[in-house]
């Protein structure tokens, strides 16, 4: 841990038209706005009875 902190990289800027993904924002005064599709629901085992 302590040779990844004195090792850390710094942010890399890259233009728009470069970029592999964009940022996608989700307003909740939207319609149809719905926190509940846009976060997983954790599970931690594949016995749980659900989320």
């Amino acid at each position: 841990m302590s040779e990844a902190y004195e090792n850390a990289k710094g942010p890399v800027d890259a233009p728009a038209e470069e970029a592999l993904c964009q940022e996608v924002v989700h307003r909740a005064d939207e319609a149809g706005f719905d926190l509940r599709t846009l976060l997983p629901a954790p599970t931690n085992t594949d016995q749980d009875a659900g989320p």
